[in-house]
């Protein structure tokens, strides 16, 4: 019984801890092969124009 209650305490703990972070203030930095680490990195694929999209090495992003 008292694993089952420190089991739930843990899970609503958890919960509240999940709730309480602001998704919008989620980073995201892409990396792929076809990349370039000149570009700002916040696109998952190059742009139609190639003057943006993803990073190239996992160090460009690291970095930023």
């Amino acid at each position: 019984m008292k694993r089952i209650a420190c089991v739930l305490i843990l899970v609503g703990a958890v919960s509240h801890i999940a709730a309480a972070a602001d998704p919008g203030s989620t980073f995201r930095l892409f990396v792929a092969p076809n990349g370039n680490d000149q570009w700002s990195g916040t696109l998952p694929s190059p742009n139609d124009s190639k003057t943006d999209g993803p990073f190239a090495t996992l160090q460009r992003a690291r970095d930023a």
